[in-house]
């Protein structure tokens, strides 16, 4: 474009003045235009990219967000499955004791039924000598 230019104004020396003159308007006008259009589309481009930080921030923002959910909801997830084991260790407990209560219960009743039947004093003592009550495992199956 400079040696263009440096052509345009080489003719102005010469004899064709006007018709220089005009192709260097001619010329100049053409840059310009040239210089608009490069302006519009840097412009432009400038917009779009403001317009694309934009959305990348809210995306990242949006990200941010649904990442401190996940660990939110993650840990509401481990803090639940605790829960559920340490309920169902406490059902089998309970499911325990209440075993072992009837297996007390019905052995109870059993040597009950057995001191009742007793016909003396020492059947009685012998009855309850035999009942081992320390540990729910040594009690028979009734």
């Amino acid at each position: 474009m400079l040696s263009n230019l440096k052509g345009v104004f080489g003719a102005l020396d010469g004899e064709e003045g006007g018709a220089s003159y005009a192709t260097l308007k001619t010329e100049l006008e053409r840059v310009k235009t040239d210089k608009d259009q490069l302006e519009a589309r840097v412009q432009e481009k400038t917009q779009h990219l403001e317009n694309l930080e934009e959305v990348s921030n809210s995306l990242q923002e949006q990200l941010k967000k649904e990442g401190d959910a996940k660990t939110n909801l993650e840990e509401l997830l481990y803090e639940e499955k605790n829960k559920g084991q340490r309920l169902q260790t406490e059902l089998d407990v309970s499911e325990q004791v209440q075993r072992d209560f009837v297996k007390l219960s019905q052995t109870l009743q059993v040597q009950l039924e057995r001191i009742r039947q007793a016909e003396s004093l020492e059947n009685v003592r012998v009855i309850l000598n035999d009942t081992k009550l320390t540990d729910i495992n040594q009690l028979p199956e009734t």
